[in-house]
């Protein structure tokens, strides 16, 4: 399964220390585990209004047995609120 998902207000660090935790990198953008691989994009600069915001493109290539549990995982890391 090729999901691609963005995430806004992370620094890319981030997504960098969570995938090299639960898995291995095979590239400079790329890290992989048993039964998924994700490229990990740029920092980009996205406005919203006068806000000025860091977005990251993740593209995650998963196994549909495991697709659940891992997306699942990742929502909960990458779960914010503001006030």
């Amino acid at each position: 399964m090729l999901i691609k998902k963005t995430y806004t207000s992370f620094k890319r660090k981030e997504f960098i220390d969570y995938f090299s935790e639960i898995g291995a990198r095979k590239s400079e953008n790329i890290y992989e585990g048993q039964g998924w691989e994700v490229e990990i994009g740029d920092e980009k600069n996205k406005m919203i209004g006068s806000i000025c915001l860091k977005t990251i493109d993740l593209i995650i290539n998963v196994e549909d047995t495991i697709s659940k549990g891992f997306l699942d995982k990742l929502l909960l890391k990458f779960l914010r609120s503001g006030g």
